[in-house]
């Protein structure tokens, strides 16, 4: 008979790392919650362990012996589908039991050939112990294609965060857009409200025509459209912004100048895009699949 033995003592840290989009700060590290949460400790790094942290232990008194520890939330998802995968190579153990009871005594046949039965109790138990065939890497790949459908779920929480951020951020920037653009309008219209009155002057003193002081009230006109587009733009961006944070009332905004940080370098964005998108890792995963079966083919 053989007997294989696996020990990961620290798998569930280990897992809470590989999902982890970032790294986790140095330092002791305690997996299970918050400090204020009921639960208990899962795992503990080295650093958390040496002074004091075990498993099992209240998440608030591994907080009283270790405060500035970082607190990591468990992933249930994960550990669920985790320990799904290990039962399905772990051996398995069934035990079934039946008890049959009699409570009074029967008699069959007639003269010599009756047969009595006494009462009695009749019990029957099966034991059963199986072993599931290793599948090659088939479970890994399954728990790692988990893994991945995780992290594509989480993207998409943080895509919507971010395309609820930029429009937000968008809506803003067009309000201070449109009241730039207002005050630039009511500046046009006192400058063509000038003109007029100089072009009237003029007229009146025979110096200029009737064509000057048309001109001037097409001027005036023509800012007074632009200065309404820009409110009808200004009241269009105030009302999306409005709905994107529940607010209520008129909304002052306030021009926060140039402070965007420069653009990245190209190959940092790739790169991050490469260590933050699981879409990235699922096409490689594609690549060596297809390589490996050609491989096989040949």
């Amino acid at each position: 008979m053989r007997l294989l033995h696996l020990h990961r003592p620290h798998l569930p840290l280990e897992l809470a790392r590989a999902r982890a989009f970032e790294p986790f700060p140095p330092g002791p590290l305690i997996l299970g919650g918050r400090p204020w949460d009921p639960g208990q400790v899962v795992d503990a790094n080295k650093e958390a362990r040496a002074l004091g942290v075990r498993r099992g232990m209240p998440l608030g008194s591994a907080h009283r012996l270790v405060p500035e520890a970082t607190f990591i939330d468990p992933d249930p998802d994960a550990e669920a589908n985790r320990r799904y995968i290990f039962s399905q190579v772990l051996p398995r153990l069934n035990l079934n039991g039946a008890t049959t009871k009699n409570s009074r005594e029967v008699t069959f046949g007639n003269g010599n050939d009756t047969t009595t039965v006494l009462p009695g109790t009749d019990w029957n138990y099966r034991f059963v112990l199986s072993q599931p065939v290793y599948a090659g890497n088939r479970d890994r790949r399954a728990y790692e294609q988990a893994k991945i459908s995780i992290r594509n779920a989480r993207e998409g929480v943080r895509g919507t965060e971010d395309a609820v951020l930029l429009r937000v951020a968008s809506n803003y920037l067009a309000i201070v857009d449109a009241d730039r653009s207002i005050d630039v309008e009511k500046h046009n219209i006192a400058l063509a409200e000038k003109r007029k009155q100089q072009a009237s002057a003029f007229y009146e003193a025979g110096e200029s025509t009737r064509v000057d002081v048309l001109r001037a009230e097409t001027a005036i006109k023509a800012a007074q459209r632009a200065l309404a587009v820009a409110r009808q733009a200004r009241a269009n961006a105030e009302g999306l912004l409005r709905a994107d944070l529940n607010l209520d009332g008129p909304i002052d905004v306030t021009d926060p100048g140039h402070v965007l940080p420069p653009l990245p370098e190209e190959s940092s964005l790739v790169a991050r895009a490469e260590a933050s998108r699981p879409v990235v890792e699922i096409e490689q995963a594609g690549l060596v699949g297809d390589f490996r079966a050609r491989l096989g083919r040949h």
